[in-house]
């Protein structure tokens, strides 16, 4: 695992730094950061389960971006980290409810298409590659592991305030379970983010 997380943040590193050097003047970049919501889902259980595990996780993420501008398109590769945690409720074998606490951590890379509409709004949607670096696996003394790497989407829209952009996204994904895994899912997870441009076109406005 160590060794996927080293290429993803060598590869991400490559993209930003080699794009920032060629920097033109349809390309801009810099920071972006979010509180977050939504749900999680847990299918495909042993008979130590006797429904799915589900429920609402809280957090925050936090990572790099950069635009590149086709007026009045843009393109917006996003790498994040994404923490959340909270709480999930399910029924054991005996179908008595249990409640667990839970958290994860995942690198998100979004690849965004968006559409300048009228003064500083944009809306903007596209695939998002998900991979969980971390998910707590004991639930009532019962180990679940599930996959790792998971497609998603996400789209929504945002405001730019001169070197600001203040967005709402709504985004969801499932994760390749693989033989023996359980299945898990975020059916949804909305997000209020932040992003602070750093350079690149607009530093003239």
């Amino acid at each position: 695992m160590k060794t996927n997380i080293k290429k993803y943040a060598i590869a991400i590193a490559l993209f930003f730094s080699i794009n920032a050097s060629n920097a033109q003047a349809g390309f801009s970049g810099g920071l972006m950061g979010g509180l977050s919501m939504g749900a999680v889902e847990i299918n495909d259980l042993d008979q130590a389960f006797s429904n799915n595990i589900k429920g609402d996780l809280y957090g925050f993420e936090a990572g790099l971006y950069a635009k590149f501008m086709l007026d009045p398109f843009y393109i917006k590769p996003m790498a994040l980290y994404n923490f959340r945690s909270g709480s999930v409720d399910y029924n054991d074998a005996s179908n008595n409810s249990q409640h667990s606490d839970i958290t994860l951590h995942k690198l998100e890379i979004p690849v965004l298409l968006g559409l300048h509409l009228v003064g500083p709004l944009n809306i903007e949607a596209g695939p998002v590659y998900n991979y969980l670096i971390s998910v707590t696996d004991r639930y009532n003394s019962q180990t679940v592991d599930v996959g790792r790497n998971g497609l998603g989407y996400r789209f929504g829209a945002n405001l730019e305030l001169g070197g600001l952009t203040l967005g709402l996204s709504y985004q969801g994904a499932a994760y390749t379970s693989g033989s023996g895994n359980a299945s898990f899912y975020e059916p949804y997870k909305v997000v209020l983010g932040l992003g602070i441009r750093l350079g690149g076109a607009g530093d003239e406005e």
